[in-house]
């Protein structure tokens, strides 16, 4: 894979932002180091590593200093990078996995390289500078965009405060009314996207819960919460004493998705000690998706899994059940 491919193409999502101007200047000091590492090589200077890492640094101060701005929506501008990288931390915005990069790349090269002066890198360490800054902004990227995308949903919404109070009836359970918000925003997400599945998955889970959120207030949406070692759904959604793990895929139907997302919620169920998970799979194109729910047993405790989902076009998926009613 090229890791700078892949944040090109990631960068795409930011057109129409102001972040994508620092994102580009990103882009262009990992491609000098890059180009430094090859200088190194073919003229064997190894004076040349340490300008690699030099300009990894500069990507990786960038990325933060966006990271910051979008995260915080506070400006960066009068902050120094370790101020920046302080806050951060101090605030836990950065998601768990984003975290371990961004420890990984300060301690391993940024901190030896901007207080150790008499410290010289070699060719291996050049080149996981690299690919680790790569990395780091390839994840950390991801985040942005989810926020970015939360963000616009939340200002979309705001002039349609009564359209969404009719959305869902008073006094519903959580899962039902997060349920009937799928529905809803399906049709939304329809008519305001010519073609859902060329969106990234980022994209669409910042603009659902956003979505969700704007809906109704008292209900928090954790990313990727951590179960237990492995068990990380898309969404934990808590309303008071109300939760429902929520697990989002790409837009389309796919048996081998709603096979897949019906194994992982029963896996968060039952390391959660849940009894409400939700799969959902926004539709692409014309299709229309149906609500249906399956009740069971998951380690001695009665459980719904409850599925929005496209229609099946060959009318042949395997059906999960009765309408949710849960």
């Amino acid at each position: 894979m090229d890791l700078l491919v892949e944040i090109r193409g990631k960068s795409g999502a930011l057109i129409g932002h102001p972040v994508l101007k620092s994102v580009q200047a990103v882009l262009r000091h990992v491609g000098i180091a890059e180009r430094y590492l090859l200088r190194a090589r073919s003229e064997r200077d190894e004076d040349l590593y340490n300008d690699v890492i030099y300009r990894t640094n500069q990507a990786f101060e960038g990325v933060l200093k966006a990271a910051y701005t979008v995260l915080t929506t506070n400006s960066s501008a009068k902050l120094s990078p370790h101020q920046i990288e302080q806050h951060l931390l101090d605030t836990q915005v950065l998601s768990s996995r984003v975290l371990d990069l961004f420890r990984n790349y300060r301690q391993h090269w940024r901190n030896p390289s901007t207080h150790e002066h008499e410290l010289f890198f070699n060719e291996q360490e050049a080149l996981l500078a690299i690919v680790s800054v790569s990395a780091f902004v390839a994840v950390l990227l991801d985040q942005i965009i989810e926020k970015i995308n939360y963000d616009r949903e939340q200002q979309s919404l705001q002039t349609r405060t009564e359209d969404l109070q009719n959305i869902v009836s008073q006094g519903l359970p959580l899962h039902l009314e997060v349920v009937n918000l799928l529905i809803r925003f399906s049709g939304d997400l329809l008519a305001s996207t010519p073609d859902p599945s060329q969106l990234r998955e980022v994209e669409l889970i910042g603009r659902l819960s956003g979505f969700i959120e704007s809906f109704d207030p008292a209900i928090k949406s954790v990313r990727e919460p951590l179960l237990d070692d492995q068990a990380r759904p898309d969404l934990l959604l808590t309303r008071g004493d109300e939760q429902v793990v929520l697990e989002v895929k790409r837009p389309g139907f796919s048996s081998r998705a709603l096979a897949l997302g019906r194994d992982q919620l029963h896996r968060y169920l039952e390391v959660g000690k849940l009894r409400h998970g939700i799969l959902y799979i926004p539709p692409a194109a014309t299709e229309t998706v149906t609500s249906t729910c399956e009740k069971g047993t998951v380690a001695g405790m009665e459980v719904a899994l409850h599925f929005v989902v496209p229609e099946n076009p060959k009318r042949s998926a395997p059906n999960p059940g009765p309408q949710a009613d849960a």
